[in-house]
């Protein structure tokens, strides 16, 4: 349990950081161009995106200090709700699916305000 807890904080760390343009993504060839510039259009459409040990995060410094490993939950904002609607249906390596505490990779949809 704890080897995937890490595995899975670690995950999603990396992808806050890559979503939010903190990181950049490794370079994956030309065969994979196509699939680049698709996943670029989709990047324009994320407005913002909440993690606690992003820099960008509200209460980013009380995360750091109470926070060995900053959990395994992330929250984008897209620019319009049809595209936060549409978003995970068209995920591959995400269910569309309220999270039941189980241990697959999940997306879903709410509107919050």
């Amino acid at each position: 349990l704890d080897v995937r807890a890490r595995r899975q904080c670690a995950s999603a760390l990396a992808l806050a950081r890559w979503l939010s343009g903190e990181a950049a993504p490794a370079p994956r060839g030309e065969e994979n161009a196509n699939e680049e510039a698709l996943l670029a259009r989709a990047l324009r459409c994320v407005h913002a995106v909440h993690y606690p040990l992003l820099a960008s995060c509200v209460g980013h410094e009380a995360a750091r200090r109470q926070m060995a490993l900053g959990g395994s939950v992330l929250a984008l904002e897209l620019h319009s709700a049809q595209a936060a609607q549409a978003l995970p249906a068209q995920l591959r390596l995400f269910r569309d699916a309220t999270s039941l505490g189980g241990v697959e990779s999940l997306a879903e949809w709410r509107h919050k305000y």
